[in-house]
C-alpha cells in the first residue's frame, strides 16, 4: 500500500510540472508573439509612408486569415484587431526602392526609420483628383494610386495638380483653386526671422560710377560679378523690408542692425539623414559620419539627401521636403569672377 502511495504522489508531481511547463511555455510564445506584433500606430504609419503591394494576408484575432486588398483595408483592420499580423514576406516600396520584408521585426524596423523626421500632411485629398503628366492628364482615384503615382516622380518633383481640387482640413472640406492656395496650407517650416528684403530699385557703387538696380533678378546678377566675400556697397539712404515692416536704413552699420542677429544661423541636420549614392540609398548616423561621406564626394558636389530631412535652426525643428527648400534656408555665397 505504501508503494502505492508513492507511485501516486510521483505520477501527481510529474502530472504537475508538466501542467507547469506547458503554462509557462504558453505564456513564453505570447510574450514573444506581443513583442513582434505591428499596433494600430505602426499600422498607420506603414501606411502613411510607404506603399504596399496588394494583396496581402492578415490574421485576425481568433487566428483566421484576412485578404487585405487596399490602405483602406489595411487601416480597417489595424484599428479592429487587438493583435495585428501580418503574414509575410510582403513586398513595400520605399523611396522608389522596392523592398522585400520577410518578419515583423524588419517591418518595424522599415517603420521606425522612416517615421523619423516623418510628419503626417496637414489635410488631406478629397479623391479623384487630377494631375497633369507629359502624356497628358491623369485622374488619381485614391490614396494608393497617388503613393504610386508620387513614387514615380523624380526626388524634389512636386505633383502639378489641375486646379480646382478640394481637401480636407481639421474637418473641414476647402476648395483649392491655385498651387499658391495650396502652399498657404502647409505650415511655414522656414526660419521666423527673414532676412531683410530690399525695396527697388536702389543705387551700389561700382568703379564705374553708381549703378541702379531694379529688381531681384537684377540684384542677383550683380552679386555674381562681385569677388567672393564682398558686399554691394550700397548708396544710401535705401529701404528694406523687415517682417512686413518697411524701414529707411541710412548707413551700413544701420543695415547691419536691421538683420536679425546678423541673419538666421546656418541650419543643423537633425540625424540620422540618409543620402542617394550609386550603390542605394546610404543612411548616416551623425556629423562625424556625415564629414567622412562629404570626405569621399568629388570637388563641389553637394550631399543628395533623401527627403524629407529635419533641420535646426536657433533651436527649432523644421522639415525639408526637397532640394528647393533645403537652399532657401542657406544664404549664397558670391561668386568669383
Amino acid at each position: 500500500m505504501k508503494r502505492v502511495t508513492q507511485l501516486f504522489t510521483a505520477l501527481t508531481a510529474s502530472m504537475f510540472l508538466f501542467t507547469s511547463c506547458e503554462q509557462n511555455l504558453t505564456e513564453d510564445l505570447a510574450t514573444n508573439e506581443a513583442l513582434t506584433e505591428l499596433s494600430s500606430e505602426e499600422i498607420a504609419s506603414a501606411i502613411e509612408t510607404m506603399s504596399i503591394a496588394y494583396d496581402i494576408t492578415a490574421l485576425s484575432d481568433d487566428d483566421t486569415e484576412v485578404t487585405i486588398s487596399s490602405d483602406e483595408e489595411l487601416d480597417s483592420y489595424g484599428k479592429k484587431q487587438k493583435r495585428p499580423r501580418i503574414v509575410y514576406p510582403i513586398e513595400v516600396t520605399v523611396d522608389g526602392e522596392i523592398i522585400t520584408v520577410s518578419s515583423k521585426e524588419e517591418m518595424k524596423e522599415l517603420i521606425g526609420k522612416k517615421k523619423r523626421g516623418h510628419r503626417p500632411p496637414p489635410f488631406e485629398f478629397v479623391f479623384p483628383v487630377t494631375v497633369s503628366t507629359d502624356s497628358g492628364d491623369l485622374e488619381i482615384t485614391d490614396k494608393e494610386a497617388f503613393k504610386a503615382y508620387r513614387e514615380s516622380l523624380e526626388e524634389g518633383t512636386h505633383p502639378a495638380f489641375v486646379f480646382p481640387i478640394t481637401v480636407i482640413m481639421d474637418d473641414e472640406t476647402i476648395v483649392i483653386n491655385s498651387e499658391e492656395e495650396l502652399k498657404d496650407l502647409k505650415p511655414d517650416h522656414k526660419p521666423r526671422h527673414k532676412h531683410p528684403e530690399f525695396v527697388f530699385p536702389l543705387s551700389v557703387v561700382t568703379p564705374d560710377g553708381d549703378l541702379e538696380i531694379a529688381d531681384k533678378e537684377a540684384m542677383k546678377a550683380y552679386k555674381e560679378t562681385l569677388e567672393e566675400g564682398t558686399r554691394p556697397e550700397f548708396v544710401y539712404p535705401i529701404s528694406i523690408i523687415v517682417n512686413e515692416e518697411t524701414i529707411v536704413i541710412n548707413s551700413e552699420e544701420e543695415l547691419k542692425d536691421a538683420k536679425p542677429n546678423h541673419g538666421p544661423k546656418r541650419p543643423e541636420l537633425v540625424f540620422p539623414v540618409s543620402v542617394v549614392t550609386e550603390d542605394g540609398n546610404l543612411e548616416i548616423e551623425d556629423k562625424e559620419a556625415m564629414q567622412a561621406y562629404k570626405e569621399t564626394l568629388e570637388e563641389g558636389t553637394r550631399p543628395e539627401f533623401v527627403f524629407p530631412i529635419t533641420v535646426l535652426i536657433d533651436s527649432e525643428e523644421f522639415t525639408v521636403n526637397d532640394e528647393d527648400e533645403l537652399k532657401a534656408l542657406f544664404p549664397k555665397k558670391g561668386k568669383k569672377k
